[in-house]
């Protein structure tokens, strides 16, 4: 089954896919008017909740932060293709948080990872 993102403004817990609200929202007598205004779905190709991870245990950090797929790539200037690679392992790893794409399978990704390696091995044995 696939899942989503709670609906309520600033709840970043997880659904199924036939849900709008988490468990602890309906159980406090949410209903649609509560719901966020600019929400779209977790697929839309906006912002998600599978790009991102709160580091529970930051080596370097005083405190717990959350990371975002997207300042990663753009802080490390990832190459399209470096970045490409980079966000299947990372839905990947998500997946298995319980935070998966809905859509996506692992075979998928795969490939997506084999071809866009290739393409960064040609273009370095091109140079």
């Amino acid at each position: 089954m696939s899942s989503k993102v709670c609906r309520v403004a600033g709840c970043h817990r997880q659904v199924m896919s036939d849900e709008v609200f988490c468990h602890t929202h309906i159980n406090h007598g949410f209903d649609t008017a509560d719901v966020m205004e600019d929400w779209v779905p977790e697929n839309s190709g906006g912002k998600c909740s599978y790009y991102e991870v709160d580091i529970a245990n930051p080596v370097h950090q005083p405190r717990v932060y959350r990371a975002e797929c997207i300042d990663l790539i753009e802080s490390l200037e990832l190459t399209p293709h470096e970045a490409n690679v980079f966000k299947c392992i990372w839905r990947k790893a998500a997946e298995r948080q319980g935070k998966g794409k809905e859509g996506n399978n692992a075979l998928r990704d795969a490939e997506k990872i084999l071809f866009f390696a290739n393409r960064i091995h040609e273009l370095e044995r091109l140079k």
